[in-house]
């Protein structure tokens, strides 16, 4: 499922976008550091075409936290969101890294609670975060090794019912 792209047709100049990615492309999972570079550069290519004015991430392990400090390292600024605070650990000790230089670096971090909720609240606290994206931003990106995951599928389908412009492509990189 890969995104094949000439040219990109947004409605409005420097949108906001919310970003998703699956938990795939972290550091030491996916093949090697060159296939994971070209994978983040392809990811930080479609995201800069759109002149984004702001990208809010939403907090994953993985692809989120790769791509977070993709765009740390590029001085590309972005807002991490969460479903509640210290929601990535515990994370590989590579995320560890990587978060502790991007987090401090972000515009701002939005938590959606104050404290970790009970687990029967858990699922309420993600959709919340999700909501949170859908309504704030104006593309959404969803970033997949290869299949798009069922959870990404309603997503797009609940954005494209809002009139959000959708944006899925499969990071992996040729041979």
């Amino acid at each position: 499922v890969k995104l094949q792209y000439n040219y990109i047709e947004m409605e409005k100049t420097q949108p906001v976008i919310g970003f998703f990615g699956d938990s795939y492309l972290h550091m030491g999972s996916f093949g090697t550091k060159q296939k994971q570079g070209e994978s983040l550069e392809a990811l930080l290519h479609i995201t800069l075409r759109l002149n984004p004015s702001d990208i809010y991430i939403k907090a994953t392990r993985g692809t989120s936290v790769s791509f977070l400090g993709a765009l740390d390292f590029n001085d590309i600024p972005y807002t991490l969101v969460c479903p509640y605070p210290k929601y990535l650990y515990p994370c590989t000790p590579i995320e560890k890294e990587i978060l502790k230089q991007a987090v401090p670096n972000a515009k701002s971090v939005i938590s959606m609670r104050h404290r970790k909720p009970h687990p029967k609240k858990m699922a309420l606290a993600l959709k919340d975060t999700d909501d949170f994206l859908l309504n704030t931003c104006d593309v959404l990106i969803f970033a997949v090794k290869d299949e798009v995951p069922p959870e990404f599928e309603e997503l797009m389908n609940m954005a494209d019912s809002m009139g959000k412009d959708v944006i899925c492509m499969s990071y992996t990189p040729g041979p």
